[in-house]
């Protein structure tokens, strides 16, 4: 009903929608032909939906914003189901049925140019996440494979490793080895910061065919940045950390991190 719903009410502006219940997480995913769908209008929506679900049976949502035929999302939000349902099954499908989308805010030309020229001017893209509570890092999107949500339960421990390690996942029929991005880094390990029980979020990187695991506390968005304006990192890192860094950006007020070295840290 909820997949038919928003398909109902988004097929229009070119946006395909596929939802998926695990547990009780309520899984959507939404897909623009040519853009990644506006953020804020779709969590508008499913925010008054999440007011409608009962809580007992889901706990939260997890959106997923993406382009197309692109692996990876614009963005990565969770909503929690918090308020008792005050509506009976029925009630809700009436409002599933009645609720419009407002029509998206329009931009002068003024305003359309300082979103589409960067855009358009040569530059990398860039996956950034939260790397310890509150920083924030960058990865280039051409090591980015793939974005999973992985449950403690599906990760199996190996002994005598490393403590970043958390172990090997079964990813796509192969074991993926994961690791705490966070811990190897210097930060607080991510099972501080996430409930054990909960799903993380892993970054998979490829590297001449040898793929990693990192796990973050979040991930944000796909930005785009000049290479070239990157600063040597020595200097401005402790010594741990400079052989997994490319540089800093001051634009992106970020650090880049080598993917390369990541993968080949742990590969066999």
């Amino acid at each position: 009903l909820i997949a038919t719903f928003l398909n109902n009410k988004l097929a229009h502006q070119g946006i395909a929608t596929r939802v998926k219940k695990k547990q009780r997480h309520l899984l959507v995913l939404l897909e623009g032909a040519d853009q990644v769908p506006n953020e804020q209008q779709m969590l508008k929506l499913l925010q008054q939906l999440a007011a409608k679900l009962d809580p007992k049976e889901v706990e939260k949502i997890r959106a997923c914003g993406r382009q197309k035929e692109e692996e990876i999302p614009g963005w990565l939000k969770e909503i929690e189901v918090s308020q008792p349902a005050s509506k009976p099954q029925e009630e809700l499908k009436q409002w599933l049925e009645s609720i419009k989308i407002t029509p998206s805010f329009s931009l002068s030309e003024a305003e359309e140019a300082q979103i589409v020229e960067p855009q358009i001017q040569p530059g990398k893209r860039f996956l950034r996440f939260y790397l310890g509570e509150e920083d924030t890092a960058l990865l280039p999107v051409t090591h980015v494979r793939e974005v999973l949500s992985v449950s403690g339960e599906m990760i199996l421990p190996v002994p005598d490793v490393p403590t970043s390690v958390l172990g090997i996942h079964n990813w796509r029929g192969e074991m993926l080895w994961l690791v705490d991005l966070n811990e190897l880094l210097g930060f607080s390990p991510i099972w501080e910061l996430e409930n054990l029980t909960a799903n993380i979020n892993i970054i998979v990187l490829q590297v001449e065919h040898q793929e990693l695991g990192i796990a973050v506390r979040q991930v944000e968005t796909i930005e785009q940045h000049d290479w070239q304006k990157l600063q040597p990192p020595q200097g401005l890192f402790p010594s741990h950390v400079l052989s997994y860094v490319q540089g800093y950006l001051t634009q992106a007020s970020s650090i880049i991190l080598d993917a390369k070295a990541l993968v080949n840290a742990f590969s066999s």
